[in-house]
């Protein structure tokens, strides 16, 4: 892919994703936003959460621009898991069953997540901020 078409891309994602690139005296892209995650599971409770780190952050969105975009889906609101939110600036992406629905100030598309891999990535990070019981109530929803 051309650079500069690569260097657009990347600014179009990370704008998609309520960041904007900041470039260092190094030519480096660094995220500025924070990126919080949440675990749809709870119906009247606290639902997890936890913060990504700089190096998951990245990661995150480097897993979000990957997948393909979808002409349309559907997020389902269920009693039970419901997958993830995904915070970050104004941007939220639900992430559910192989389906992320991207929005950033009203404006919501849709990506494909074949293979449940981001949502499988995202329950992984919030292993040590999840109660056992609950990670595995959750884990389950794969199999």
């Amino acid at each position: 892919m051309h650079s500069g078409l690569r260097w657009i891309l990347l600014a179009l994602v990370l704008c998609a994703c309520g960041t904007a690139p900041t470039t260092t005296s190094g030519g480096t892209t660094t995220v500025a936003d924070t990126v919080s995650v949440e675990l749809d599971i709870f119906s009247g409770m606290q639902n997890p959460a936890w913060t990504l780190r700089d190096a998951e952050a990245a990661e995150f969105q480097r897993r979000l621009e990957s997948l393909p975009r979808a002409p349309g889906g559907r997020i389902a609101n269920d009693l039970g898991y419901r997958g993830f939110v995904v915070r970050a600036g104004a941007t939220t992406a639900l992430v559910q069953r192989g389906t992320v629905q991207v929005t950033r100030d009203g404006d919501a598309h849709f990506r494909t997540d074949t293979g449940r891999e981001l949502e499988r990535w995202l329950l992984e990070s919030g292993k040590p901020f999840v109660d056992p019981g609950t990670f595995a109530l959750a884990e389950r929803e794969f199999s």
